[in-house]
């Protein structure tokens, strides 16, 4: 009981399993310099997931990440996000969630750079 409602610190996790619970499994393996924070609690939190790809498994993180491409219909924080230190345009995808959150992955032009948020209400 008491481990259900202590808050999850992701930033103090290992970064390669908090990158399989967000994003998919297996985690790619080209997935690198993985960085996650955020805190994830009874009554909500968010998870915020930084890392590096290889282009060629950019299809294989969308297909087993179940991410769609986003559109006009996404939520205003998906449509506004811009990746610090980005000035380049990303790509906007989407998970169809059952429940109270929002996921999202965020992709850069070359499929280098990858941002994933999921935010718990």
């Amino acid at each position: 009981m008491k481990q259900a409602l202590t808050p999850r610190n992701l930033a103090m996790e290992d970064p390669r399993q908090v990158f399989e619970s967000f994003i998919c499994s297996p985690p790619l393996q080209s997935a690198k310099n993985i960085k996650a924070t955020g805190t994830i609690a009874f009554a909500g939190g968010d998870a915020s997931i930084e890392f590096q790809l290889e282009p060629r498994d950019f299809d294989e993180l969308i297909r087993r990440g179940k991410f769609r491409l986003g559109d006009d219909k996404a939520f205003q924080w998906i449509r506004e996000f811009q990746p610090e230190g980005v000035s380049g345009t990303v790509e906007r995808y989407v998970r169809i969630n059952e429940g109270m959150k929002q996921t999202a992955l965020f992709v850069s032009e070359d499929h280098r750079r990858a941002w994933f948020y999921e935010i718990h209400f």
